[in-house]
C-alpha cells in the first residue's frame, strides 16, 4: 500500500487501465445486435381506372351503317354513303379558299326512335386527316352532284330517313383518314367511326 501511496500518478494510470478494461468487456457484453430484414409491402387494392367520357368508336367503312344513340336515349342509324374527294361547288361561286379543296361527305340518318328528332349534321361530323387534324363542316352546304341537308338538317318522325351532303375543306395536300359522327351535337357518348377509303 505505502508504494501505491508514493507512485499516486502511475496508481492513477493503472486504474484508469483497469477501469477501461472492465468497461470495455461490459460494453462488448452489453451490446445489441439489430438484425434488418427487408419487409415487402403488397398493395392489394385494385388500381383505379380511368372514366371514359365517350365510348369507343366502332371502326367501319365508306358504305358501312352504324346505330348511334344520342342524349336522353334517342337513337339513329347512319350511313356513310360516299366520300366525294375532291368535290366541285355547286356554282361557280362557290370555291374552297385559296389552297384548300373541298371534301363532301354524304350521309343517310334514319331515326331509330320512338319519337321525332330534330337532326344537325352540321354539329355531329368531323372530318380526319392523316395527320390527325380534324375538321369542322364548311358553310358551303351545297356541291355538285351532292345536296346539302335542308336548313341544316330536317325533322324526322320514327323510321323516317334523311339523305345529305355534309361539306368541308381541307388543304390540298392533305389526305382524308376518317369520318366520324357523335349525335346529340357532339354531346353524345356514343361515336361512328368510318375509315377511308
Amino acid at each position: 500500500m505505502k508504494w501505491f501511496g508514493k507512485h499516486k500518478i502511475v496508481t492513477v494510470v493503472i486504474v484508469v487501465v483497469i477501469l477501461a478494461i472492465i468497461g470495455g468487456g461490459v460494453a462488448t457484453n452489453n451490446s445489441t445486435t439489430v438484425k434488418t430484414t427487408a419487409s415487402t409491402v403488397t398493395n392489394n387494392a385494385s388500381p383505379k381506372k380511368a372514366t371514359v367520357a365517350k365510348s369507343s368508336p366502332s371502326a367501319a367503312h365508306v358504305g358501312a351503317t352504324i346505330s348511334l344513340t344520342g342524349q336522353s336515349g334517342s337513337g339513329a342509324d347512319v350511313t356513310l354513303v360516299q366520300v366525294l374527294d375532291p368535290a366541285t361547288g355547286a356554282d361557280q361561286y362557290t370555291t374552297p379558299d385559296a389552297g384548300n379543296r373541298f371534301v363532301g361527305v354524304q350521309l343517310r340518318i334514319k331515326n331509330t326512335s320512338t319519337t321525332a328528332e330534330s337532326i344537325a349534321p352540321d354539329n355531329d361530323v368531323t372530318l380526319f386527316d392523316t395527320k390527325g387534324q380534324s375538321y369542322s363542316p364548311d358553310i358551303a352546304d351545297s356541291l355538285a352532284n351532292c345536296q346539302g341537308f335542308a336548313n341544316g338538317g330536317p325533322n324526322l318522325g320514327p323510321g323516317e330517313s334523311a339523305l345529305g351532303c355534309e361539306t368541308f375543306q381541307i388543304p390540298t395536300t392533305d389526305t382524308v383518314a376518317k369520318v366520324e359522327f357523335t349525335p346529340s351535337s357532339g354531346f353524345a357518348n356514343d361515336t361512328g367511326e368510318w375509315l377511308v377509303p
